[in-house]
């Protein structure tokens, strides 16, 4: 899940940022616990998600990953961003992973945390970015143990 989560603030922060010629701006993750629960929260400033999509990300099949995104380009294989962007931008990446780019990531974080007895949630901030807050049970807590019928 949380890759997932950071997967997408990354290439949100990376496709704006670099479209608009600005510096890369640093992605904040605060992680807080309380009571049964743990939250983490990851704020980009990726420019946030447009008002015609916010409804459908949950749904699946729904991306806003472009066809030209998911087909790397003959000129991005000497694209080097350095660091942790170079083994989620590269093409090499992109390829090998099946399900990058057709509304699958999301939808499946959902029910993941729903599963794990949290929850997902998205917040736009118009203009700026978007802020995730994934919260699951602790695993301190009397709640998270799973009990298994054989």
């Amino acid at each position: 899940m949380l890759m997932e989560m950071f997967k997408n603030s990354m290439r949100a922060t990376v496709s704006r940022h670099q479209s608009h010629g600005m510096d890369l701006q640093p992605i904040s993750v605060r992680i807080c616990e309380g009571g049964d629960f743990v939250t983490i929260i990851i704020l980009d400033r990726g420019g946030g998600i447009a008002k015609r999509e916010r409804e459908k990300i949950w749904s699946y099949g729904f991306t806003s990953v472009g066809k030209e995104e998911k087909e790397p380009k003959k000129e991005e294989a000497a694209m080097n961003l350095g660091g942790l962007f170079d083994g989620l931008t590269s093409p090499r990446h992109r390829t090998q992973s099946a399900m990058a780019g057709y509304g699958f990531g999301l939808p499946f974080c959902k029910v993941h945390a729903g599963y794990l007895g949290g929850d997902v949630s998205m917040h736009h901030i118009a203009y700026y970015g978007t802020v995730v807050h994934l919260r699951l049970r602790s695993v301190n807590s009397a709640k998270s143990v799973e009990r298994l019928s054989l």
